[in-house]
């Protein structure tokens, strides 16, 4: 079990264009993104109210219009009932204020990592000073993984972020 992610508008390189991280891995990147400020730590929360009481038909369309709108388009839902869960829950995916909130690298839910989001956590670790770098990576640092790897690998993560920001985000599945 991991976590896939893969930017919503790719650039067109697989390699590139997805991240992956095994649960460890990714309970390591949340940690290290927390030392560094980039994103804040919150519960889960509840799906929004206008997404509940749905039939299968009309999740799956709501399903549907949520991607179709993720990626640029603009299809006419159905009913009035399925545009307003369709607004809610793009705003549900979306996120706080342009800070990335950790519980969406913590399940494999489909949820989106805005372009907004990723630049902001970018801006975080840039910001940080060489030494406080330092410090976090040495803290880190264990028989399996010296402060110098630690940096290359969560360097990866960043520079998957960047394109991300470049991008249209990124759904973590």
């Amino acid at each position: 079990m991991g976590y896939d992610m893969y930017l919503v508008s790719g650039e067109g390189d697989d390699k590139r264009d997805y991240c992956r991280r095994n649960i460890w891995g990714m309970g390591l990147t949340r940690n290290l993104m927390d030392e560094f400020g980039m994103g804040y730590r919150s519960l889960h929360p509840d799906h929004p109210s206008e997404c509940r009481d749905l039939s299968e038909d009309e999740y799956d369309e709501l399903h549907e219009l949520v991607e179709a709108r993720i990626n640029g388009e603009h299809p006419l839902p159905s009913s009035e009932k399925l545009g307003r869960a369709c607004e809610a829950m793009l705003e549900w995916l979306s996120g706080h204020d342009g800070t990335l909130a950790m519980y969406k690298l913590s399940s494999n839910d489909g949820w989106l990592v805005t372009p907004e989001e990723c630049a902001a956590a970018v801006d975080a670790y840039v910001g940080a000073s060489e030494e406080d770098k330092q410090h976090v990576f040495n803290a880190f640092a264990d028989e399996h993984n010296t402060a110098t790897e630690l940096r290359e690998w969560f360097e990866e993560w960043v520079d998957f972020l960047r394109r991300a920001a470049r991008s249209r985000g990124f759904r973590v599945w």
